[in-house]
Formats: structure tokens, sequence, C-alpha cells
């Protein structure tokens, strides 16, 4: 059973959250047809999906975005399996980030680098991840960008209907060449699933890409700012705190349910293969 839990904020109060890890409940305002799980070779032993979004003008299927969908999604599933047990190419990625960040106070974070697992694998849950990307800066050798995400469950989770939706990460990509590759196969239809779809993938999406930061949210204080607008499309009933970076439930707030969504996009091979 997954419990609800808080963080506190800079006020010392507690405040239930929406969190971006696929353990902890999250919840949603918006209406999404439900789909069934991607086809091809999809590891039963991922029962969540992630979808993804961005802010006008970014290319969910670009180079620059690709590299931020698979950090994100590689470090998440990190936490479960150690950063040599989720998506290639991520354990030598993110190799100098981890000495630095095992020293973080910010739990979040370092699950994310972790050689071993933090959360045992029989705590994962079914669900759809919906993931945005915003605050997105690029040029030939630096990517920089803001993730904001929440959780829907298929079914109701205890806490669900009293809580605030706020947070996100901050990650940081270099490459030291000039040479950043070219991106994977892109199906651009949500409602189709390519029959050699893989989750996760089986591909080193971060070739000669390095992982040069990867900033969690130690509290509500810390909460980056760019996620307010996309949440506030999600969860247009929600009213932000005067004071900082999350959105209150309203009275009488109902958390939404589907079955677990299709991948979007889904992670299909390198462009190299067809």
């Amino acid at each position: 059973m997954v419990k609800r839990r808080t963080i506190k904020d800079v006020k010392g109060r507690s405040v239930p959250i929406v969190a971006a890890g696929i353990v902890l409940a999250a919840c949603s305002g918006q209406s999404i047809k439900p789909a069934g799980p991607a086809a091809g070779a999809h590891d039963p032993s991922v029962p969540y999906t992630n979808v993804w979004s961005a802010d006008p003008g970014i290319d969910l299927f670009s180079r620059e975005a690709e590299l931020v969908r698979a950090t994100e999604e590689a470090g998440n599933y990190s936490a479960f399996v150690g950063t040599g047990g989720t998506y290639p190419g991520y354990a030598k990625a993110v190799a100098a980030l981890a000495d630095e960040v095992e020293r973080t106070s910010d739990l979040k974070t370092r699950s994310f680098v972790s050689e071993h697992p933090v959360i045992s694998l029989d705590k994962l849950q079914a669900g759809t991840r919906y993931l945005h990307i915003t605050g997105f800066v690029v040029n030939a050798t630096k990517i920089d960008a803001v993730v904001c995400s929440y959780t829907i469950w298929p079914a109701q989770l205890p806490g669900e209907n009293d809580r605030t939706v706020g947070g996100g990460i901050r990650i940081d990509l270099q490459n030291n060449t000039w040479d950043k590759g070219r991106p994977g196969i892109a199906n651009r239809d949500p409602a189709y699933s390519d029959p050699r779809a893989q989750m996760p993938p089986k591909w080193d999406i971060f070739g000669s890409w390095e992982i040069a930061a990867i900033t969690g949210t130690a509290g509500a204080g810390d909460y980056p700012a760019e996620c307010i607008p996309w949440y506030q499309q999600q969860f247009p009933g929600f009213t932000k705190d005067p004071e900082y970076n999350y959105l209150v439930a309203p009275s009488g707030y109902t958390a939404p349910h589907h079955p677990v969504a299709q991948q979007f996009p889904e992670w299909i091979g390198p462009s190299t293969s067809g």
C-alpha cells in the first residue's frame, strides 16, 4: 500500500505532495483517453508508462529533448534497479555526477544516481506518469531543462483527494564533442503503437553526452516556478499557494483514475536501424 507522504515547506508546515517518482501517489485534472500497454518488448517488470509533452516550440523528437526524456526516465527507474540496471548508457552518462550527488540531502536526486537500488522493485506500481519539458535552453554542446510531472493511478489510493501538486527536476547535460548524435526512430502518433517499441529501450541513447546535473527539490521552497503554468493547465480547479510554487486542491476534489496509458513517445530504436 502506498502511504500518503508529506514534505516540509520553508515554514515547517506538512504539505502533501504529488511527486515525480512513480511510487508516490498523484492525481490529475485532465481528461485522457486510456490506451493499452505498448506493443512489442515492454518488460512486465516496468508496470508504468511515461507520457510526455513540452512547451510550444520544443520538438519532443529532437535529439536534445530525447536526451532529457531519457535522463528523467532512466533516473526514475534507477531508483529501483540501480544505475547499472536502468537504460543502457545511463550509468556511464551519470558517472561523473554520482560521487558529488551521493553527498546531497535530496533523496530524490540521490536515487537518480545511486549504483544500488534505493527502493525495492516490488514497490513499483502500475500508473501513467505525465511529464512536461519546460525551461529548455540548448546549444551545440549543452542542454538545460526543467521536467515537471505527476502520476495518474488505475485505482484510488489513500490521501489522493487532499493534496497539492508541484515540484520538478532540473536536468543539465553536456557534450565534449560537436557530434550530438542522431535521435531515435520517431512515432509521432500517440494513438499508434509501433510493434518495434521497447520498454526499457535496448540501446545506448546517451552516446557521448554526460549528465552534468540533476537537481531535485528538498522542500516546497525549492519548487521550480517554471512548472506552475503547466500544472495550472492540468489542474484548472487548483489554486496557487500565495507564497510558494505549488497548487492546492479545492475542497471536495476527487482524483481521477484510468488504466495505464500507452507510452509516448515510444522507444523504438536508433535511427540507423530503420
